[in-house]
């Protein structure tokens, strides 16, 4: 299965409104960033992030986006060990959330761990290259690919502490 993006954040392109496309293979996530030369699609670079590295997707809108984080800074949500740089997009999406067109923009991010030990984000919004059914079918297949591969220790280290630290939130929230 193949998914088109746009890139928000998270990759350095030769053309930052270059479209993106997203595949799997057995062992990565690979993100092809595509140039139209004579009327063609031509792909000038390949990015692979490695399956076992990837510590989450999500697909959502940045609406959701902007109201999960608005409720959450009033509990002190773990999610932002999830997705520490990406807090930067949060920030920069929450000053909008009243806005009418927010809803229409569907987000892809993908966090993993990069070859240097730190947590990395990639963010993909598909408002004019692809529409929410393709973005919400691309999730659950790397969803059923992410199950069936086996992450890294560390990415394993990184998954049960968020978990824990949701577990935390929660029953802090019910006293």
């Amino acid at each position: 299965m193949k998914a088109l993006f746009a890139l928000i954040d998270g990759l350095k392109l030769k053309d930052p409104y270059t479209q993106l496309r997203l595949s799997l293979d057995t062992e990565y996530l690979i993100i092809e960033e595509r140039a139209f030369k004579v009327f063609r699609p031509v792909t000038e670079a390949t990015y692979k992030v490695p399956l076992k590295n990837i510590i989450a997707t999500i697909a959502t809108t940045e609406k959701e986006l902007v109201d999960k984080n608005k409720s959450a800074i009033g509990r002190g949500v773990a999610g932002g060990l999830l997705f520490g740089p990406a807090g930067l997009i949060l920030g920069g999406l929450s000053g909008v959330g009243t806005k009418k067109g927010l809803q229409s923009n569907h987000l892809f991010i993908i966090s993993y761990l990069s070859s240097k030990g730190e947590i990395e984000n990639i963010t993909l919004n598909t408002h004019k290259v692809s529409n929410a059914q393709v973005t919400n079918k691309f999730q659950r297949y790397v969803q059923k690919e992410l199950k069936r591969i086996q992450p890294s220790e560390k990415v394993a280290e990184i998954r049960k502490q968020n978990e824990l630290n949701e577990a935390e939130t929660e029953s802090s929230f019910i006293l």
